[in-house]
């Protein structure tokens, strides 16, 4: 039996013990005939306390004598009130609240009801909708095979989650593969794979899914080895989703780059906010060699739906080999845009650079600031992942050392910190476990308040199995960025890398695990939280 059902069994004991005593406990004299005066409103009941499964509270309260039914009211803010969201007419003193996010914060207060009224509310009580972080779902591809590397890209968007495995073969060699998995698809909470991508002009080692994006009816996948029109010029790739059909998921645009040239490697990332796709091309050379670009591409541009180029970014200091365009995001009319070997005033400290669509004129997409690090390091590759959503950017700087070796880190900023447009820091992020070689920011994403870290080398009981960290913006404090919940996977495996990829949307966390092995050698999976 659950815990919470033997709590509940045992508060059912007890009430039906209070009412059974209430029921005969005897009249008070009157005739059938007499009129019964209308009570007075019940007494605020206490809420006792609150038993915590996954995604799951029970609520338990005390049993107030003369309340006929109790109405319960929360939120995920704190400072409950009667306008809140609530369930009324509850007739037991307990109430199990299902299907919560696992990683935030709810909090509740309950009043008695009576024929005279509704009480005040009683005393607030929270708590976190996990009793233990497990994951709900794990998967894999129908067609799962050795060295797929499914996991090596995520992201998600509202009910559905796109997965990347690069090292599908298909009808060749390597040309890749992303999954498309869909929450209530096959029942309930299932998240059923619903369709499998490929590129129409597929070709061998072409890494089609190494990077993968999703916004609404779109996603975005990256091929930077396609050749078709040179050596690892590269390509990207547009599907809508009832393209060919409701839920088809069919091909609607090639991306390549204005001015591609052999070995750009354009679709080493990619990122979709909206009608706007930003991919990003790191070895592109511009003035030197690897400088790096990134290249964003509008739905209408060039006539409706055809998905044509409107920019071209590059970094005011941009320098040879700073690899510019290694991990790219989007959220808004902001774009920001990692460059993990930008040197700055050492060696690979890295930093990430952030452009607004209007900076510098209407749809000018001129660059607003740079970021770094507060403490740089050498070799600490600040911008080796990059996230945004809204006012917030996130930066993985996988190899900064920290008070370790290669303990890494995650930094916060703020569009609008130290004044408008600014991008101030305010928070610097580490794993509260955090050990040497964790490399922890190897992958970064943010959605609203809440940011998910992947750390690949984290070991746990074993060598390199992987983990995830939740943290929230409120958590501990205002503005505090706290950590929720570490997250690994119930089946962990030594070399597995969890946290090689990570998304997040509403209530659910998806984390890759490129390496995990399954029935063979490094097949791949998926998590979701």
């Amino acid at each position: 039996m659950k815990r919470s059902q033997t709590v509940i069994f045992l508060v059912l004991v007890l009430w039906g013990g209070i009412f059974f005593m209430t029921a005969c406990g005897g009249g008070n004299g009157e005739e059938d005939g007499d009129q019964t005066p209308t009570p007075s409103a019940p007494n605020a009941p206490t809420i006792e306390d609150i038993y915590a499964e996954n995604r799951e509270l029970v609520v338990l309260w005390d049993v107030v004598n003369n309340a006929d039914t109790y109405n319960l009211y929360w939120n995920s803010t704190g400072g409950v009130t009667t306008s809140d969201t609530s369930v009324s007419g509850l007739l037991t003193p307990y109430y199990v609240h299902t299907g919560l996010s696992l990683f935030k914060t709810y909090s509740y207060a309950v009043a008695a009801v009576n024929a005279g009224g509704e009480s005040g509310l009683s005393n607030e009580m929270s708590a976190l909708a996990a009793g233990i972080p497990e994951e709900l779902w794990k998967r894999i591809a129908a067609d799962t095979q050795d060295l797929d590397l499914l996991g090596n890209s995520v992201d998600s968007s509202g009910d559905y989650a796109v997965v990347g495995a690069y090292g599908k073969d298909g009808a060749g060699f390597d040309r890749g593969a992303v999954y498309v998995f869909e929450r209530n698809y096959g029942g309930i909470d299932n998240w059923g794979q619903v369709k499998k991508l490929t590129a129409s002009d597929a070709e061998n080692n072409d890494y089609f899914g190494y990077s993968v994006a999703i916004d609404g009816d779109y996603v975005v996948v990256g091929a930077f080895y396609e050749d078709s029109l040179g050596f690892d010029r590269g390509a990207a790739y547009v599907f809508y989703r009832n393209q060919g059909g409701t839920d088809n998921w069919g091909e609607v645009a090639k991306l390549i780059a204005s001015d591609a040239a052999d070995s750009d490697e354009f679709g080493y990332s990619v990122a979709i906010d909206g009608d706007y796709i930003v991919v990003g091309a790191y070895r592109e050379d511009g003035a030197g060699s690897d400088r790096g670009a990134a290249y964003v591409f509008y739905r209408n541009q060039g006539g409706t739906d055809n998905w044509g180029e409107v920019a071209k970014l590059t970094a005011s200091d941009a320098a040879d080999l700073d690899q510019f365009g290694f991990s790219v995001g989007i959220s808004g009319d902001n774009v920001v845009v990692g460059a993990r070997l930008e040197d700055g005033a050492g060696t690979d400290r890295g930093a990430a650079y952030v452009f607004n669509r209007n900076q510098g004129g209407a749809d000018n997409w001129g660059q607003v600031t740079k970021l770094t690090a507060s403490s740089p390091e050498n070799a600490a590759y600040f911008g080796y992942s990059v996230a945004v959503s809204g006012n917030f950017a996130v930066v993985g700087t996988l190899g900064e050392d920290g008070t370790g070796t290669n303990l890494g880190a995650v930094y916060i900023f703020d569009k609008d910190f130290g004044g408008t447009d600014s991008w101030g820091q305010v928070a610097r992020l580490t794993a509260s476990d955090a050990e040497n070689n964790d490399e922890f920011g190897f992958s970064v994403a943010i959605d609203g308040d809440y940011v998910v870290v992947g750390t690949i080398q984290e070991d746990g009981a074993g060598t390199s199995r992987g983990a995830a960290y939740i943290y929230g913006r409120n958590y501990g404090g205002q503005d505090n960025w706290g950590e929720v919940m570490k997250l690994t996977a119930l089946d962990a495996a030594d070399q597995d890398w969890f946290g090689y990829s990570v998304a997040i949307s509403g209530d659910y966390a998806v984390v890759g695990a490129a390496f995990e092995d399954g029935a063979g050698t490094n097949r791949g999976a998926v998590y979701i939280f």
